[in-house]
Formats: C-alpha cells, structure tokens, sequence
C-alpha cells in the first residue's frame, strides 16, 4: 500500500483525474481477495485519499475543459467567419472578371440580335396567321352567303309551291 501511496502523491502533482483513477483500479486489481468470496481488502484512508484527489482535481479539469471548448468554438467561429469572407470576396471578383471579359460583351450583342430576329419572326408569324385568317373568314363568308342565297331560293320555291298546291286544292274543291 506505501508503493500505491507513494504513485497518488506523484499523480497529485499531475492533476490528472484519468491517472489518479488508474492508480484506483490498480488498486483495488492487487488488493488481497478475501476467501471464498469476490470481495477484497482495501484500507480506507487509500480510498479516501483517492477519493480526494479526484475531487481536488475535478474542478480544475473542468475549467481546463471548458476552457478549450469555448476556446475551440471561438476557432472555429473565427475560421467561418474567415472562409466565408473569402468566398463571397471570390464571388464578387468572379462577377467583376466576367462583367469585364469580351466575351460576355459579345454574349450580350448576340442575345440583342438573337432577340431582334425572335421579334421579326415573331411579327412575320403573326402577320402571315391574320392574312391567313381574314382570307378563312371571307372564304367562310361567301360560302356562307351562297348558302344563304340558296336556302332563301328554295324558301321561295317550297312557299310558292305550297301557295300553288294550295290554289290548285282549293280549286278542286270549289269545282266539285
């Protein structure tokens, strides 16, 4: 038990929690088995000294830990902040080298003659499909316009063949 006194006052100087807990288990891994049973035999001020040395240390530890997670998150907040400065610094020279290249220039000459054309086209188009439609309207219009002339003749003839079969029938009539 000296040896393992000897081991915690040597891992106090460390402040290490991980190492003071190791000398625990070693500890109790040598401590003498009582007989027949799964227990063993530990002195009490051993335990109590480890016990205390933990709880020494712990607080410590816990500074220390907190310590490196703000101090990671402050890193890493700057790092994104970094790259992302960066980035858009990257995206607004990319614009600025395009805007200022000829062939975006050009690009912009072709698209305005592109849409000239479109627009003639377009007007040739629509002026082709009106002529087309006055020209289906005044075909529809004639057709509709003999027809009409044919239907009002054979009205005339149906009416005056209904007048003539009227007179004939009355005639017979009066003559009988």
């Amino acid at each position: 038990m000296d040896k393992n006194k000897k081991e915690v006052s040597e891992k106090k100087e460390s402040g290490d929690i991980i190492e003071i807990l190791d000398c625990m288990e070693d500890t109790v891994t040598k401590a003498p088995v009582v007989w027949l049973t799964n227990k063993v035999i530990i002195e009490r001020e051993d335990i109590l000294d480890y016990i205390s040395e933990i709880r020494n240390n712990y607080p410590a530890a816990m500074r220390e830990a907190k310590w490196v997670k703000s101090e990671r998150e402050r890193i890493l907040t700057e790092a994104q902040k970094r790259a992302d400065d960066i980035q858009k610094n990257a995206e607004k020279e990319t614009l600025r080298l395009i805007d200022e290249h000829q062939i975006t220039r050009q690009a912009n000459e072709e698209a305005e003659v592109i849409h000239s054309e479109a627009e003639n086209y377009f007007n040739s188009v629509r002026q082709n499909a009106d002529a087309f439609a006055e020209d289906v309207f005044k075909n529809l219009e004639n057709k509709l316009s003999k027809l009409l002339s044919i239907v009002r003749q054979e009205h005339e003839e149906y009416v005056e063949s209904v007048t003539r079969d009227y007179e004939n029938n009355r005639n017979n009539n009066v003559k009988e």
